[in-house]
């Protein structure tokens, strides 16, 4: 196996292989929390069976006209 990567590392690849064995194979695994200005969305890969949670924080936002 290879080692888990680094958040920085997660975050500029924008998440989209498994920290842990690095496959592109991962899906969704559950309910996304909400709470505290940050969602944590569980995500599973289908390769090693790894699981973890992405986490996104409320950095701001922007109008739209109504």
């Amino acid at each position: 196996m290879v080692e888990i990567t680094k958040d920085q590392e997660y975050i500029n690849n924008r998440g989209e292989y498994c920290p842990y064995c690095l496959s592109i194979n991962i899906t969704k695994n559950g309910t996304p929390s909400i709470g505290g200005g940050s969602i944590k969305i569980p995500k599973r890969c289908l390769t090693c069976d790894y699981e973890w949670r992405d986490h996104y924080a409320l950095i701001g936002y922007e109008e739209t006209k109504v």
